[in-house]
């Protein structure tokens, strides 16, 4: 039958080499080492990262946990039960080798999936909009090619974003996404997901919060040989020196710890530590309910906004390698009108300035600092 006939295009390729890609990378861990799940039995009363992965994985295998806390409790002992029935595994809530196995080699399947589906079969350039958008944007960023937001719209940022990504890979940087370019970053995202499954680990509380730093006893301290500073709450992490100015963190910190929000008002998803996230809502709560008046006349708080710029952008300051991390590193900055506001505003002269009245409208009570007094009017931040 003509309908029956089975055309094996590039695109088919692309499924067949990063399912084998990723499954062989999965196959060839050593054993003592492939659990992500930590290498002690799991059950209810444990507690940690090692959980909160699990949670998180039996969640999107369809198994819900009803949260990501790090803590076993019945709901999570119930999904365990539940993947175990599924797998035809002794069903009894215990996370030991033969769970942990059978969902491990779960989620390499999904994210072999995923990466065949993730960028869709059509070219992506300027003026693409949708799904396979906001997943490019997510990975480019998260491999430390930063696109200034995830919202589906391949815009300028996306493309000098994928420029960059072509001309580390040694591909033609056109900003184009065909074939080629989805190929190289789906087999980076292919290796980040494998390096963190080569992880046990457990977490360990920093400064008597809640925010837990990795210190696994087979991190690759190769890989990330440098440690961050503790920044207060938000904690600190291993990470590694890339090309302008730019880091790229320990993939399982930036798993605990930065999350995905969407800004109220503006409506566009950002990336932002977990702690700071209440700061983000509240301060952009905000400026989609409230107004100033500029020069007698009443203008909402929205339109003062030109461009949001950035949050989690790991680097250095200034994208300078001799400098410190920014604190958008950790995802606890904002920038916002970049254009012409790497500057000094002067409230006495410029009362009327945007980003001084955002500053006092908005990031200030929500517990934001403002960049303005090291001559940085675009910045906010969260110290604490």
């Amino acid at each position: 039958m003509k309908g029956s006939v089975f055309t094996f295009t590039l695109q088919h390729k692309q499924v067949l080499f990063l399912s084998i890609f990723i499954l062989l990378v999965f196959a060839f861990l050593p054993k003592a080492e492939a659990s992500v799940y930590g290498d002690q039995t799991l059950s209810v009363g444990s507690r940690g990262a090692a959980v909160s992965v699990l949670q998180n994985d039996l969640t999107r295998q369809g198994f819900n946990t009803y949260g990501v806390d790090g803590i076993f409790d019945q709901n999570t002992h119930n999904a365990v039960e539940n993947f175990q029935r599924a797998k035809g595994i002794q069903v009894d809530g215990i996370v030991g080798s033969q769970t942990k196995s059978a969902l491990q080699e779960e989620v390499a399947k999904s994210i072999a999936l995923r990466a065949s589906l993730r960028y869709s079969d059509q070219t992506l350039s300027i003026g693409s909009r949708g799904e396979a958008v906001s997943a490019l944007q997510d990975d480019l960023t998260r491999q430390g090619f930063n696109t200034y937001g995830v919202d589906g719209i391949f815009g300028q940022n996306t493309h000098n974003a994928v420029e960059n990504f072509q001309r580390a890979k040694g591909i033609q940087a056109d900003g184009i996404v065909g074939p080629q370019t989805k190929l190289a970053l789906q087999e980076e995202v292919a290796k980040s997901n494998a390096y963190r499954a080569s992880l046990t680990y457990n977490a360990n509380t920093n400064n008597n919060t809640n925010t837990t730093v990795s210190r696994g006893s087979r991190t690759d301290i190769h890989r990330y040989p440098h440690l961050s500073k503790v920044n207060g709450e938000f904690g600190q992490f291993r990470y590694r020196s890339l090309q302008g100015g730019r880091i790229e963190i320990d993939p399982v910190w930036v798993q605990e710890n930065i999350v995905t929000i969407t800004l109220p008002g503006l409506n566009r998803q950002v990336q932002v530590h977990k702690n700071a996230a209440p700061n983000f809502i509240h301060a952009f709560t905000l400026i989609k309910k409230g107004t100033a008046n500029i020069n007698g006349r009443e203008v909402p708080l929205l339109s003062l906004i030109e461009t949001m710029d950035g949050t989690w952008v790991p680097r250095h300051v200034m994208w300078n390698p001799s400098r410190g991390l920014s604190n958008h590193s950790w995802g606890t900055a904002i920038d916002i009108n970049a254009a012409g506001n790497l500057r000094y505003v002067c409230p006495t002269n410029e009362p009327n300035h945007p980003n001084l009245i955002l500053w006092e409208k908005a990031f200030k009570p929500a517990g934001f600092s403002w960049g303005n007094r090291f001559n940085d009017a675009m910045h906010y931040e969260i110290i604490r």
